[in-house]
């Protein structure tokens, strides 16, 4: 459902671009950059409309659960994000627990898409127990194929 959205307002809005493009991307190396959960984060350009922020954030070894860098994620995105319109979904995948976002600052201006892929080398354990504790209510986790 996010990749329909986000493909929609691309579609109605431009990408950012220019200084619009990197104080966002300034932002989002400030505020994922100081979240607890994360021990270090990179922040860049892709070319890529659908995607034009990609976030590669490194869990802490303390980080107990695939639920709590969910809730890291999604605390955080809103610090970064426009206040006019995002959207957002978090969704836990065999490499990573992967946030797609869309944010627009205001009515026809332009948006910004993106990705934030959080995982570590903690983080096999922390699906396996994930999936042992709630396979029977999730079901199985995928493997992460990219936005679509």
């Amino acid at each position: 459902m996010i990749e329909d959205l986000i493909r929609r307002v691309v579609e109605a809005v431009p990408p950012a671009s220019g200084d619009d493009l990197t104080g966002f991307i300034i932002d989002a190396e400030h505020y994922f950059g100081s979240c607890r959960a994360f021990s270090s984060v990179d922040v860049e350009k892709a070319s890529d409309r659908l995607s034009i922020v990609r976030v590669r954030a490194r869990i802490n070894d303390d980080v107990a659960s695939v639920q709590d860098i969910s809730q890291a994620l999604v605390n955080t995105l809103p610090l970064v994000a426009y206040n006019h319109f995002s959207a957002r979904s978090v969704e836990w995948y065999r490499e990573a627990t992967v946030l797609r976002f869309v944010t627009v600052p205001s009515r026809g201006t332009y948006c910004v898409t993106g990705t934030v892929l959080a995982t570590g080398p903690n983080y096999s354990d922390l699906l396996a127990r994930f999936e042992r504790d709630f396979s029977t209510i999730h079901g199985p986790v995928r493997s992460w194929q990219g936005p679509q």
